[in-house]
């Protein structure tokens, strides 16, 4: 579940790229940074479609806050707590 950063740019490059990020911004951007490593490499057998496409589309959103230098905490925690719920809202077999 690989979601493209702006051209030319990654998520990584952006937790990098400024020298002078608050502490705690750093700090929610790591912790987001983490669930979407976690998220990409899921099987999607454990969800419905209707939930995988909530997945995606959160896994998306925490792409485009994770690529944006200017994130707050608010909306990496934001972020954050969107893909963790689709992340643990699994198909109940």
């Amino acid at each position: 579940m690989k979601a493209r950063a702006a051209k030319g740019s990654s998520s990584d490059e952006c937790l990098t790229s400024s020298s002078s990020v608050d502490p705690e911004v750093q700090a929610a951007r790591d912790k987001l940074q983490g669930l979407v490593n976690t998220v990409s490499g899921i099987s999607y057998k454990d969800y419905t479609d209707d939930r995988l496409t909530t997945l995606r589309a959160k896994y998306y959103d925490a792409q485009v806050v994770l690529s944006n230098e200017d994130s707050t905490v608010a909306q990496c925690n934001n972020a954050y707590t969107a893909l963790n719920t689709a992340y643990n809202n699994k198909s109940a077999n």
